[in-house]
């Protein structure tokens, strides 16, 4: 918790754990994401809302053969977070 803290205060523990999922499963779907994190599909859109617009650590894409799929992937700052996080 205090590496996080450290590293971005902006995010809290739950935003930092779909953080580490991304990184260990790139491109994972949304949905995918939703249930494998037991949450509510509106909390886990809001989370990934503030990691991608306000924070810059997600990208999320549309999947071409269903707009309403979306994978998610980490940006070079979440790449960097996630080395910052594991790394001592």
């Amino acid at each position: 918790m205090q590496r996080l803290r450290k590293f971005a205060p902006e995010i809290d523990i739950a935003e930092a754990q779909i953080v580490l999922t991304v990184a260990h499963r790139p491109g994972i779907l949304q949905s995918e994401l939703t249930r494998e994190m037991g949450s509510k599909q509106s909390r886990v859109s809001r989370q990934l809302g503030a990691l991608f617009e306000e924070h810059g650590y997600i990208s999320i894409n549309e999947v071409s053969t269903n707009r309403r799929c979306n994978e998610l992937h980490l940006t070079e700052k979440g790449e960097a977070l996630v080395a910052a996080l594991i790394h001592r």
